[in-house]
């Protein structure tokens, strides 16, 4: 599958969940995690490379293509695009897991992961360091992909936003969900209650 029609195929999914599109920021930090956990996932996307910019990783042909966008979202497009069925479950399921976070959220995360951090600026970031550091973090237990398996949530900095007196980050229980499904739910519902608090207190003021 070529780049191109991997983040076609991304931009055309990713409007059917929200109708503001996508930026380019956010499609570079999609495909970068898509391409890092096919390294755990044994799905290799092997013409997808990755440089170490200053907002986090790049594929710079995808990045030439669509920089005319800027900050503006994505046209989505008419192709046709055709991709297995284990790779098009593969990448529904990275969507939707990093489909709430914006772009510079992305850009953050990656910024606080091994392959940026211990690649230098402008170079390419290897197969073999994201395997090696993804591999070792709770969200690999997902792979392979197959139905009724425990769900292990991505951790972000919100997972060690408090302090529990005693315990370190890494002493911290780690948490999960029955399902993708159910995980995904909760936080569709928690997002609809943050919405309509943030409406009432504007509405009040």
């Amino acid at each position: 599958m070529k780049p191109l029609e991997l983040a076609y195929y991304i931009i055309n999914n990713f409007s059917k969940f929200n109708k503001g599109g996508i930026t380019h920021l956010k499609l570079q930090k999609l495909l970068y995690y898509t391409k890092a956990w096919s390294t755990v996932a044994k799905l290799p996307f092997d013409n997808l490379q990755f440089f170490a910019w200053k907002l986090g990783p790049v594929n710079p042909e995808i990045y030439d293509l669509f920089k005319i966008y800027g900050k503006t979202a994505i046209t989505p497009s008419n192709f046709n695009i055709s991709i297995d069925k284990d790779k098009k479950q593969f990448v529904d399921f990275i969507i939707n897991n990093y489909i709430f976070f914006d772009g510079f959220t992305l850009s953050s995360m990656t910024h606080k992961e091994d392959p940026w951090i211990k690649t230098k600026p402008n170079e390419i970031i290897s197969e073999e360091l994201m395997k090696e550091y993804y591999s070792l973090q709770s969200f690999a237990k997902n792979f392979p992909l197959e139905d009724g398996n425990t769900f292990y949530p991505i951790k972000t900095d919100l997972d060690f936003s408090y302090k529990i007196d005693m315990l370190s980050p890494d002493d911290l229980p780690e948490l999960t969900y029955t399902s993708v499904n159910d995980y995904l739910e909760i936080i569709q519902v928690n997002q609809k209650k943050l919405k309509s608090s943030l409406t009432n207190m504007l509405n009040a003021v």
